[in-house]
C-alpha cells in the first residue's frame, strides 16, 4: 500500500512538473507580443548607432529599419530576427549582435558588385513608397517596382544606381541577368497544390516557398506559358498580397476572383511584408492590373478544399 501511494506522490509530481513546463513555454511564446517586437527593434537600433557612428535611422516600422551611413542608404528587414528570437527570449543577445556584426561588415564593404554578382543577384517586388531612393528599380504598377537585390546573411542589400555606376554596369544588364536568375530558380521550385478538378485541371496554385521571391515571380515573362496548362491553358488570376505569397487561379470562373479578394483582404493583415491588394491578369500577352481586391465584393467560393500536394514545377 506504501509503495502505490509513494508511486501516487510521483506521478503527481510529474504532473506538476510537466504543467510548469507548459506554462513556461507559453510564456515564453507570449514573450514575443508586439510590445516586445519594439524591444527587440530598441535594442537593435541602439547597437547599430554605436557600431556605426556616422549612421543615421531614417524610418522604423515594425517590419523594417532604414538607416542612412554616408551615401548609402540600407533597409533591414526584420522577420528573421523576431523568427530567431521566438521562443528563446534568451538568445534576443546574441541574435542582435550577430545582426550588428553582419551590417557592419557588409558597411566596410567597397561601393559596387562584387566578384560572382552574375550568380547572385535577384529580382524583388516591393512597395515604391519603402525602397531608398536611389536603388536600382523597374516600375511595375502603380505601387510597387522591382528592385535588384543581392542576398546576404542576414537581409537583402539593395543594389543602388552608384554600386552600377562603380562597376560600370548598365541597369538594363542588372535586371536582365537578375530575371534570368529568377527564371533558373523555377525550375526547381516547390509549389503547393490543391487537389484536381474532375476534369484534370488545378484549382489553385500557392507559391510560399519562403526564399523572398515569391511574389517577384508574378513578373516572369514565362509565368503564363509555365503555369496556364495546368489550368486547361486558362488566363489567370494571381493575386500577391505580401513579398512571400503568390496565389493564382483560373480566371474564367468569377467566383473564384471572389475567393481570391478575400484571401488576399485576409493575408494583408496576417502576414508581414504587405505589398499590395490588386487582383492581376495574366494572359499570353504579359500581366496587367484587374480590380482591387475591395472592389470585389460578391459572396467568396473557395476553389482550394483542405487537401494540398507539394511538388516541382515543371521546368
Amino acid at each position: 500500500m506504501e509503495i502505490v501511494m509513494e508511486l501516487a506522490v510521483v506521478a503527481w509530481m510529474i504532473g506538476v512538473v510537466v504543467v510548469l513546463l507548459f506554462i513556461i513555454r507559453s510564456l515564453i511564446a507570449w514573450s514575443l507580443a508586439p510590445f516586445n517586437r519594439q524591444l527587440i527593434r530598441r535594442l537593435l537600433i541602439q547597437r547599430l548607432l554605436t557600431a556605426l557612428p556616422g549612421a543615421v535611422l531614417l524610418t522604423e516600422t515594425d517590419d523594417h529599419l532604414t538607416l542612412r551611413l554616408h551615401e548609402e542608404v540600407c533597409t533591414l528587414q526584420l522577420e528573421q530576427v523576431y523568427r530567431s528570437c521566438a521562443g528563446a527570449p534568451r538568445r534576443m543577445g546574441p541574435v542582435v549582435r550577430q545582426t550588428v556584426a553582419a551590417i557592419t561588415k557588409a558597411a566596410q564593404e567597397a561601393v559596387g558588385l562584387t566578384d560572382g554578382w552574375e550568380q547572385q543577384v535577384m529580382p524583388m517586388l516591393a512597395r515604391l513608397d519603402a525602397l531608398p531612393p536611389d536603388t536600382v528599380t523597374l516600375p511595375f504598377s502603380e505601387h510597387l517596382g522591382i528592385a535588384c537585390v543581392l542576398p546576404t546573411d542576414v537581409a537583402f542589400r539593395w543594389v543602388s544606381y552608384r554600386d552600377l555606376l562603380e562597376s560600370g554596369i548598365s541597369e538594363d544588364t542588372c535586371q536582365a541577368t537578375a530575371m534570368r536568375n529568377l527564371e533558373r530558380s523555377c525550375n526547381t521550385l516547390e509549389i503547393q497544390a490543391a487537389d484536381a478538378l474532375p476534369d484534370g485541371r488545378d484549382r489553385l496554385l500557392r507559391f510560399t516557398t519562403g526564399d523572398g521571391f515569391d511574389a517577384t515571380r508574378l513578373a516572369l515573362p514565362s509565368l503564363y506559358q509555365r503555369f496556364s496548362p495546368r489550368f486547361h491553358d486558362a488566363n489567370l488570376l494571381v493575386a500577391v498580397p505580401t513579398r512571400d505569397v503568390l496565389v493564382m487561379v483560373s480566371a474564367e470562373d468569377p467566383r473564384h476572383a471572389r475567393w481570391l479578394a478575400w484571401f488576399v483582404r485576409d493575408e494583408l493583415v496576417q502576414r508581414p511584408y504587405p505589398l499590395d491588394d490588386t487582383l492581376y491578369w495574366v494572359t499570353e500577352s504579359g500581366v496587367r492590373p484587374w480590380q482591387r481586391a475591395d472592389e470585389v465584393t460578391e459572396q467568396p467560393v473557395s476553389p482550394a478544399p483542405s487537401t494540398w500536394h507539394d511538388h516541382h514545377a515543371p521546368v
